[in-house]
């Protein structure tokens, strides 16, 4: 018995054999949440979070941190974690080490 049709990329079949759309980090998704291929190359399934070194800015492709953060978040300036080669213990500003 057919319980419905496949839904074009960028679509998945709800309970009520409805297509609705990915989430927007996802090409590909098999629910809201499910990504199976995602929308940049900076991100991984199944959840299509940005890699290190990026951010979610709420559009498909990921964001780049700013160089003095490792990993960041909201902003490419917010650092999360400092690039090792800045003073860690200042998060989120990640200054230049003295000297």
């Amino acid at each position: 018995m057919l319980t419905g049709c496949l839904c074009v990329d960028g679509y998945y079949e709800d309970e009520e054999v409805v297509c609705q759309v990915c989430n927007y980090k996802c090409t590909k998704c098999t629910s809201e949440t499910v990504c199976t291929a995602c929308s940049d190359s900076n991100r991984s399934v199944p959840d299509c979070d940005c890699h290190d070194g990026y951010y979610d800015a709420g559009v498909a492709a990921c964001v780049v941190c700013h160089v003095k953060c490792a990993t960041c978040v909201d902003a490419a300036d917010n650092c999360v974690t400092c690039a090792a080669e800045r003073e860690a213990d200042t998060d989120p500003e990640c200054p230049c080490p003295s000297g």
